[in-house]
C-alpha cells in the first residue's frame, strides 16, 4: 500500500485566507481599486519604483489576508515571517528564502 501521510507544502504571502466574518476583504477590494488608479499614474516611473527594498516593501499583501490560512486551515504549520522584506523575499533577500525553502523541502 502507498504512503498517504503528509507532504510538505510552502505559501509565500498566501491571500484569499481571510477570517470567517471579517470585513476586511471589503476593505482590500477599496484599497485594490485604489491601486489600480495610483499603479496607472505610477507607470511611467515602474523601473525606479521596484529598483529598490523599500519600493518592493510597499507592495507587499497585509497580513489580515492570510488569516484563515494560519489560524484555521493550517493551524500546526510553521509560520515564518521576514522581517522588512517585501512581496518579493527572493529578491529583497535570496539566500534567506533559498535556505529556508531548501530546509523544508530536504525534511
Amino acid at each position: 500500500m502507498a504512503d498517504v501521510g503528509a507532504r510538505p507544502a510552502g505559501a509565500r504571502a498566501p491571500a484569499g485566507g481571510w477570517a470567517r466574518g471579517a470585513d476586511s476583504h471589503r476593505e482590500h477590494l477599496r484599497l485594490q481599486a485604489t491601486l489600480v488608479e495610483q499603479a496607472r499614474a505610477a507607470a511611467p516611473h515602474v523601473d525606479a519604483l521596484v529598483a529598490s527594498p523599500e519600493g518592493r516593501r510597499r507592495a507587499s499583501p497585509w497580513p489580515s489576508a492570510s488569516a484563515r490560512f494560519r489560524h484555521d486551515w493550517l493551524p500546526h504549520a510553521d509560520w515564518v515571517v521576514l522581517d522588512g522584506v517585501g512581496h518579493c523575499p527572493q529578491l529583497d533577500v535570496p539566500l534567506e528564502a533559498a535556505q529556508l525553502i531548501l530546509g523544508f523541502t530536504s525534511g
